[in-house]
Parts: C-alpha cells; sequence; structure tokens
C-alpha cells in the first residue's frame, strides 16, 4: 500500500473543539486525490496499486511541546484504492 501524508498542525487552542483535521475539508480532499492519481500515473504504478491518504494531525502547546498527536489512516476514501 503506497500511504500519502497530508500533515495538518496547530497551537493547542483550550476549551475548543478545534483540530487541524479539520482543515482537510471537502476541496482539500479532492484535491488530493487528485494529486496522488496524477502521482500515481508519473510512476506508471499498477493499475490496481494499493493506496490511501493518511492525515497527521499535531497540536502544539504554547511553549512548542507536541500536545497531540494523531495519525489518522485512509482519512479521505471510506475504503482502500
Amino acid at each position: 500500500v503506497i500511504h500519502f501524508v497530508e500533515v495538518k498542525a496547530s497551537t493547542y487552542y483550550p476549551g475548543t473543539a478545534y483540530t487541524p483535521e479539520l482543515r482537510v475539508d471537502r476541496r482539500k480532499r479532492s484535491k488530493l486525490k487528485r494529486l496522488c492519481e496524477a502521482y500515481l500515473l508519473d510512476i506508471s504504478a499498477p493499475q490496481k496499486q494499493p493506496w490511501q491518504i493518511d492525515v497527521i494531525s499535531v497540536i502544539f502547546s504554547d511553549d512548542g511541546e507536541i500536545n497531540e498527536l494523531n495519525h489518522i489512516e485512509n482519512a479521505v476514501f471510506e475504503v482502500q484504492y
């Protein structure tokens, strides 16, 4: 499986439900899919090559330390392609 990884980071905001992965919206997912498909064509990957797009979400504390790190596998598709 080829894993494409989108990394999103932000500073921790207490009292909010805002997380960096929320910035991977419908428009961003569409762009990521097209980019990955173009890359697979460029490297002449086999037609049935499995691939997925993961998202890494990093939340930093005010002092720059990692407060939270999440790896969301296959974040863009319901099924692996």
